[in-house]
């Protein structure tokens, strides 16, 4: 008797644990780690059900499994709309380079192969920049590049990069993505293409720095691009999982969703783990209308501890004129 009460007390303080720092997950560096681990918190807890109920703790077990439930609610509360079968569909890329390796021959043999209609890649320096700028194999799958220290956009469809009136921040000058936001000419429909890469969560004072480069971003994002009459899909490595804070920023800033299907235990990082063990913190996000066919993780060696994540989108069709864009600014 006594040692099911105390796993009945377990089950339900790990249950209150894991939902509340799923709430709450803005407060504090610590409360938003779990939260990023919902998902994975959310199946452990059914795991302890079946060893609860195996040990007759069944109170244990309704707790564990009611906890459970409540995380995977709201996963599906936050999934992005699917695509109609035959929709046709755009193939996006996202993919942390982690570009610091000297040699990056697999990553440039990853790329020739054309694996996506679009690439957009983060932590790229400009040595790797410099090898898909001269690429005839990439040339010729990309023949549309923005090449930038920390960001590359690869296309097969031209990039139209949307001039901004918008100075750089004082306090970010390493972050200014948004400068190199583009529309993709799609030939039925053209989309607005945003990168995003905060500051990896490695500790509370960087977590707190990317919660704020983040903020920023989503700002100038939806002044200055949301607007334009186009469909929008960001692209990049949000360190956070679909679970987590930052997550619930996007979406509750510019009604973006998370492409990566709500219940699938599977992720981007660290690539050597096991997929059910690894945190999708690589991303492909749209906004409203804009609905998901597909979404997968390349299992390839590239000498990065990232896998690269690829959505298949279907992008509806718009007759309205686009907004124009803003004037230009010297950079």
């Amino acid at each position: 008797m006594r040692l099911r009460r105390r796993a009945t007390s377990a089950a339900l303080a790990f249950a209150l644990s894991t939902l509340f720092a799923r709430a709450f997950s803005q407060l504090a560096w610590p409360i938003d780690l779990i939260a990023t681990l919902a998902l994975h918190c959310a199946y452990a807890l059914l795991a302890l059900a079946l060893v609860a109920v195996a040990a007759g703790c069944r109170s244990a077990a309704a707790i564990c499994v009611v906890a459970a439930a409540g995380h995977g609610s709201w996963c599906l509360s936050e999934g992005a709309a699917r695509a109609p079968a035959g929709a046709e569909t755009v193939r996006i890329m996202s993919f942390n380079l982690r570009a610091g390796q000297s040699d990056h021959q697999k990553l440039l043999d990853l790329i020739a192969s054309g694996p996506a209609d679009i690439i957009v890649a983060t932590e790229s320096k400009e040595r790797l920049n410099e090898r898909l700028r001269t690429s005839p194999e990439i040339r010729d799958a990309y023949p549309y590049q923005v090449l930038h220290f920390n960001v590359v956009k690869l296309s097969r469809w031209p990039l139209t990069l949307i001039p901004s009136d918008i100075e750089r921040w004082k306090d970010l000058e390493h972050s200014y993505n948004y400068r190199y936001t583009a529309i993709v000419e799609h030939p039925r429909t053209p989309f607005v293409l945003c990168a995003l890469a905060p500051e990896s969560p490695r500790s509370a004072e960087h977590w707190a720095i990317g919660n704020r480069y983040l903020e920023r971003e989503l700002e100038v994002i939806d002044r200055h691009f949301s607007g334009l009459g186009l469909p929008l899909v960001v692209a990049g490595d949000l360190n956070a999982s679909p679970t987590g804070f930052r997550s619930r920023l996007v979406h509750q800033r510019l009604g973006l969703r998370r492409t990566k299907p709500p219940l699938l235990l599977s992720g981007s990082w660290p690539a050597r783990a096991p997929r059910p063990l690894r945190v999708a913190i690589d991303a492909v996000l749209v906004g409203p209308g804009v609905r998901v066919a597909a979404w997968q993780t390349l299992e390839v060696e590239t000498g990065s501890d990232h896998v690269p994540v690829i959505a298949e989108i279907a992008v509806p069709r718009s007759d309205a004129t686009p907004r124009s864009p803003p004037a230009a600014a010297a950079d």
